[in-house]
């Protein structure tokens, strides 16, 4: 079954109503990948059902490790040639289809598995924190906050589905006096999730001290202050800011929860 026109959104993907044919699953396993001559053909399957889905043309050469196993997918609405043009690229028709434009390996654990960066991790009690991307590629990268309890189903994955991290979160790093700090927010309605790492004089006389973890946060105020424990891994930094395309409005803020920057 090939996708048809529907309106998309690239974090709320939904059929388009009265389209029999319409199709187009976020999640299921990923059984072959075959190019062709107006896209990759991806052979999904879906609560025990097969079906052969339209994606990217790089998904072909970069999603290979992921054949076998449990997948992600995100869409977007695309021009591809005329199936009437029967594979003549110099026709000059073209259909509008939804095609996967990014695909990921379902979390089975907080933890950034075999393939993707880790940007942040660290455990906060008897959890773990983590923030995942992928390392890039032509078929567009993604970012996303993973927590729960180590080496099992994460018990917030947001965003649910890859997406691009400029619509995913912003975050930036702060200088000030005696240190700085780096943070990334991730917005979900109402509330936000924000790691940090950061070092400052904030000790009782002024020694200087680092702190990371994550803040929960509710329509701007702090309802959770989880600290990292044990090692903390953490990209967060001009150069990952960069490299990633991720910032913040100069009107958004974030204090290390404890401190006086």
């Amino acid at each position: 079954m090939i996708p048809t026109r529907s309106a998309l959104s690239l974090l709320v993907l939904l059929p388009a109503p009265g389209l029999a044919e319409d199709f187009v699953p976020l999640q299921g396993v990923l059984r072959a990948l075959q190019p062709g001559d107006i896209a990759c053909y991806a052979e999904l399957e879906v609560n025990g059902e097969a079906h052969s889905l339209l994606a990217d043309f790089s998904l072909c050469e970069e999603s290979e490790a992921l054949i076998g196993k449990p997948v992600r997918l995100a869409w977007k609405e695309a021009q591809v040639l005329a199936a009437d043009c029967q594979g003549d690229m110099d026709c000059g028709r073209s259909d509008t289809v939804n095609l996967i434009d990014r695909m990921q390996l379902d979390p089975a654990s907080p933890s950034c598995a075999q393939g993707e960066a880790t940007a942040f991790q660290c455990a906060v009690g008897a959890r773990q924190v983590a923030v995942c991307h992928s390392a890039g590629g032509r078929s567009g990268s993604w970012l996303q906050y993973r927590f729960g309890r180590p080496g099992q189903t994460p018990e917030l994955i947001w965003p649910e589905y890859p997406a691009d991290p400029v619509l995913s979160a912003e975050g930036r790093v702060e200088s000030y006096a005696g240190g700085g700090a780096s943070w990334l927010r991730f917005r979900r309605g109402d509330h936000a999730y924000v790691v940090y790492t950061g070092i400052g004089r904030w000790g009782d006389n002024g020694e200087t001290r680092e702190q990371s973890g994550v803040v929960v946060e509710r329509r701007g105020e702090i309802i959770a202050d989880l600290r990292c424990s044990g090692s903390v891994r953490s990209e967060l930094g001009p150069e990952w800011f960069e490299s990633v395309g991720v910032e913040a409005v100069d009107e958004a803020e974030f204090t290390i929860p404890g401190t006086s920057p």
